[in-house]
């Protein structure tokens, strides 16, 4: 059983995926707008969003963007329930990193089918694994769920990427990015940079302490892949 908080200013709907939910064995928590959507998660903290995109006050998009920015909520997963069914904005809301899109009207067993996958992938990222000595293409692994895992779980570890002649360096202490460097020069701006390459190698090993002083940070892994997302979308208009 998984605790789903669920977000529509339309009552119908709202009380119609309540009542399918907890049929099928979850605990639901329900939300009229996303400011007591965003005041709920941090009092009772869900398993998993579903929100409609189209809100009055806070829009769906505003949501999602303020729940990847909190360190405590970063990484539930999400996904949007809308009537926008244009691809567009279905590219919008999977590159900003939402789990899934749900189109109304939807079919029963379905919606309750791909809510279960999201909340199965999100137990096997959750999965206590042993990180070091993890090695690997980048590509057949993604290098930001990894992060992504060791912020949730609080973890410390070194990444060493390669590509080419060139070396990057992504240091984590606790789940949060402590430093970046590529052959030798700190910048933390350079992490979502080494997160993008591609054709490369990377190693887990243990956090070692060699990240200068001044260079030394404790910036909330999430927020820093979202940054990144937003700018690139920016870029390309």
């Amino acid at each position: 059983m998984a605790k789903i908080l669920i977000v529509d200013d339309d009552p119908g709907v709202r009380d119609f995926v309540s009542l399918l939910l907890r049929r099928s064995g979850h605990d639901v928590l329900a939300a009229s707008t996303g400011q007591q959507a965003l005041e709920m998660t941090t009092s009772s903290l869900p398993d998993l969003i579903v929100s409609d995109i189209r809100m009055s006050e806070m829009d769906g998009w505003e949501l999602f963007r303020r729940i990847r920015l909190q360190p405590g909520t970063a990484t539930i997963p999400f996904i949007f329930l809308t009537s926008i069914s244009a691809a567009p904005e279905r590219v919008r809301g999977l590159r900003l990193g939402a789990d899934d899109f749900i189109s109304k009207p939807f079919h029963c067993d379905e919606m309750v089918a791909r809510i279960d996958k999201c909340l199965d992938r999100q137990r096997r990222r959750d999965s206590d694994f042993p990180l070091a000595g993890i090695f690997g293409k980048v590509g057949h692994l993604s290098l930001i769920d990894i992060v992504q895992i060791m912020e949730m779980n609080r973890r410390s570890a070194l990444i060493t990427i390669r590509r080419g002649a060139d070396v990057g360096k992504i240091y984590l202490r606790e789940g949060a990015l402590e430093g970046t460097s590529i052959n030798g020069v700190f910048n933390p701006r350079r992490f979502y940079s080494i997160l993008l390459w591609e054709d490369a190698t990377f190693v887990i090993s243990d956090l070692i302490d060699e990240v200068p002083a001044d260079q030394r940070n404790a910036l909330p892994v999430s927020e820093l892949i979202l940054q990144g997302a937003q700018n690139g979308d920016e870029s390309q208009r």
